[in-house]
């Protein structure tokens, strides 16, 4: 699952620390400094995943995202569990807010100061570098109405390869979007390391991406983006939780 685990590295680490925060885990000091996550814009958008199995078994999840110039919002649904999980990182105070909604329509909310990554996920994107390469095919279709450009990505460690179809019509990008993650856990916009080739991808946004790793088929799609004033805004609405507290 390339492409995927090259966007949601960043996001499903936090999601993980938002349940089980590590012991070793150093907190962000209030106000976040210089390197206080920022958008080029406000965004939304839309990204479905699906796994494939060999036998014909489908999973999907659904992550709805965006960002304000002070938020960092994620509201995740596995078709699964029935369980969605909104989560909104707050850039001012570095404090990260779980709602989670049970099968029954059951919220619960909590709030607690995020960790500082950067060394962790510096070392991982840092080593992701050594073993992906990136190919520009100059292959182009258009797909939602966008110019795209098909991209290979090879993992020789774990034997995947993702076709990918990027477009550079969306005045939103890639590194935009997951870039500030990166700020925002700890890690400089210039710490790590990207494999050769990365630009192609990094500089635009990946509409379509099919992975095969011979036992499941994982796609991606990206819909619904939204750039500006006519951002999903409901992401960031927590009204009617009750948030705990949680200090550690």
């Amino acid at each position: 699952m390339l492409l995927p685990t090259l966007g949601l590295l960043l996001s499903t680490t936090l999601c993980a620390l938002s349940v089980t925060p590590p012991v070793s885990a150093e907190p962000l000091p209030p106000g976040g400094g210089a390197d206080r996550f920022t958008v080029a814009q406000d965004f939304s958008l839309v990204m479905t995943i699906r796994d494939i199995k060999k036998n014909g078994k489908v999973h999907e999840a659904v992550i709805r995202m965006g960002a304000l110039d002070d938020r960092f919002a994620l509201i995740s649904t596995d078709d699964g569990e029935g369980v969605v999980s909104q989560m909104i990182y707050n850039t001012e105070d570095r404090k990260t807010t779980m709602v989670t909604t049970d099968k029954k329509g059951r919220k619960q909310g909590f709030r607690m100061r995020m960790p500082k990554l950067g060394n962790v996920i510096a070392a991982t994107t840092d080593e992701m570098a050594e073993y992906i390469t990136i190919s520009r095919t100059g292959e182009r279709k258009t797909i939602d109405g966008y110019d795209c450009e098909k991209i290979i990505v090879t993992d020789n460690k774990h034997n995947t390869t993702t076709e990918s179809w990027v477009t550079q019509d969306v005045d939103l990008t890639y590194a935009d979007v997951f870039g500030g993650l990166s700020n925002l856990s700890g890690v400089g916009k210039q710490q790590f390391k990207t494999p050769g080739g990365a630009p192609a991808v990094l500089e635009g946004m990946p509409i379509r991406s099919t992975t095969t790793d011979g036992k499941t088929t994982t796609e991606m799609y990206i819909t619904d983006i939204r750039l500006g004033d006519d951002l999903d805004r409901s992401l960031f609405d927590t009204g009617g939780v009750e948030i705990q507290e949680m200090r550690f």
